[in-house]
């Protein structure tokens, strides 16, 4: 089987060759965004391009899921939903990944970008002594 090309830049160009490689372009056709399995990464542009980290509102995202560690592609239909905003720019959206049984409310700094995904990862602040 051949590799899919490693893109050095931007991970949004890397997965997408992934999805195009592994699957017809018709079966990911409309999906603006792609989700890397097990990552928060691919979890910030669509709330950021939406503002759901900064107040109400929720949208429906038709997403190319590539799953891990086998990089399989999908379509997958992903319901973000603003939750709560603290005075202090932090928010709570909530993430359904209904095709796998997922419901997480994700914690996101005022940037829109993931501080808490439950059972899955927590950024630490930098120069905090590792867990190690």
């Amino acid at each position: 089987m051949e590799q899919p090309e490693l893109y050095v830049g931007d991970l949004r160009t890397f997965v997408g060759s992934l999805c195009l490689a592994h699957v017809g372009v018709t079966q990911v056709a409309g999906a603006l965004d792609r989700d890397l399995g097990r990552s928060p990464v691919t979890n910030a542009p669509p709330i950021r391009r939406h503002d759901l980290h900064r107040g109400p509102g929720g949208s429906d995202f038709l997403m190319a899921w590539v799953s891990v560690p086998d990089l399989g592609v999908r379509p997958a239909k992903q319901p973000y939903e603003h939750l709560r905003l603290s005075s202090n720019g932090v928010a709570v959206v909530r993430y359904v990944g209904a095709e796998r049984g997922i419901v997480r409310d994700l914690t996101l700094d005022s940037q829109g970008f993931v501080l808490l995904y439950p059972e899955l990862v927590e950024r630490v602040p930098a120069g905090a002594p590792s867990a190690g």
